[in-house]
């Protein structure tokens, strides 16, 4: 079922939170007769909901009752064992079109039997043949989550992923993977995020926890803290911080300690919901001064192999580490030296986890670390696609 939450700020009618509920976020299932059947009956004028954050159209749209199976399979041209599992509406372009979300068994195996989903997002009314806006092919226990930043999220079991290969179940954790609508098609978007987490779907579902117990998020100080001792090694003792850049939903602090002489800027953000009550996540790390990253460029896509420049002390040995999604690091290396002249430049090689296909969401480190604690001394975080 796709899943969508209201902002908290939003305040509905016992009326609207009736439909809502009867909603179940509107997903439409294959019913017996061939019919793709809407969950709730609204009025014509619901047609699209508005529990988005706009007044006049939400992300969560109701499938029209002319949308049937037969048309569906007939438009995808699906071959023989293949069936749709499940179909969601959304209106996620701004404009008022509305687009369905199929997912389709993509063979006679049944899905809780391992079967793959196959996805295909099309523009309603239906056009025959289709061409999909969006289609993902062989994914796992999925499940599609409406944004609070109106993107399409969707999760998938990744099975290869070092954390399932290492552990005594075959599951595996899952890769959430962020679509934005460009235009002209949905495509891979960047969730900005490094701290604490990593994919939007559990920034919202954090948010969602915060607002649910009535609790207040962290200020940036905390969480800027707490980065620096869990994923820098920077010891509480001997850190000094300081707030220096404030705004509604942005923010920046400065790391400084004896043995880090540079400094280092964390960058922060509301990403949780996008307000000032939004929890803070930290976006980015760079050296304030001493060290530079001149590529890859932050915030991008990157593929092997990497190459890597920048600026740094004379004789200074740059780390650089990428980790996947999971947290699984999938390549390291210590052999960049930075030149008499200051400069530094090398490349890197990595195995993207095998099973995910295609582009997939990392985290980029760039850096000296302490030669006898392991610490980031100087640092360039930030997250790319891998």
């Amino acid at each position: 079922m796709l899943q969508w939450r209201a902002p908290r700020k939003w305040t509905p009618s016992a009326t609207v939170l009736l439909m809502l509920a009867a909603l179940g976020l509107v997903s439409c299932g294959a019913s017996s007769a061939g019919k793709v059947t809407v969950t709730a009956t609204l009025p014509t004028a619901m047609q699209v909901t508005t529990v988005g954050p706009t007044a006049t159209s939400g992300p969560v749209a109701i499938c029209p009752s002319s949308l049937t199976t037969p048309a569906l399979a007939t438009a995808l041209g699906l071959t023989a064992g293949a069936t749709i599992a499940q179909v969601d509406c959304v209106s996620l372009r701004g404009n008022g079109q509305i687009d369905a979300v199929i997912q389709i068994q993509a063979s006679a195996t049944p899905v809780a039997s391992g079967g793959a989903i196959d996805i295909d997002v099309v523009a309603l009314p239906l056009s025959s043949p289709v061409t999909p806006l969006l289609a993902l092919r062989g994914l796992a226990s999925v499940t599609v989550v409406v944004s609070q930043a109106r993107t399409l999220l969707i999760s998938s079991t990744d099975a290869l992923s070092c954390v399932a290969t290492s552990s005594s179940t075959a599951s595996g954790p899952r890769v959430v993977r962020e679509y934005a609508w460009n235009g002209t098609a949905y495509v891979l978007s960047l969730f900005p995020g490094i701290y604490p987490w990593t994919n939007r779907m559990d920034a919202e579902a954090a948010q969602r926890q915060l607002d649910q117990s009535g609790g207040v998020a962290q200020d940036p100080v905390s969480v800027a803290s707490a980065f620096a001792t869990q994923q820098l090694g920077w010891v509480a003792a001997t850190t000094a911080i300081r707030l220096t850049t404030i705004a509604p939903t942005s923010a920046q602090v400065t790391l400084s300690s004896p043995f880090a002489p540079g400094g280092l800027i964390i960058s922060l953000a509301r990403l949780g919901r996008t307000d000032t009550t939004g929890i803070w996540e930290v976006v980015g790390v760079s050296t304030e001064s001493g060290f530079t990253v001149t590529a890859p460029a932050s915030g991008t896509t990157i593929a092997p192999p990497i190459v890597v420049t920048g600026t740094a002390t004379a004789s200074s040995q740059i780390a650089v580490r990428i980790y996947d999604h999971a947290g699984c690091q999938i390549a390291t290396t210590t052999n960049l030296t930075t030149n008499a002249a200051g400069t530094f430049s090398g490349t890197l090689n990595y195995q993207a986890d095998p099973g995910v296909s295609g582009p997939q969401p990392c985290v980029l480190w760039i850096g000296t670390t302490d030669p006898f604690t392991g610490a980031w001394q100087n640092a360039w975080i930030t997250p790319a696609l891998c």
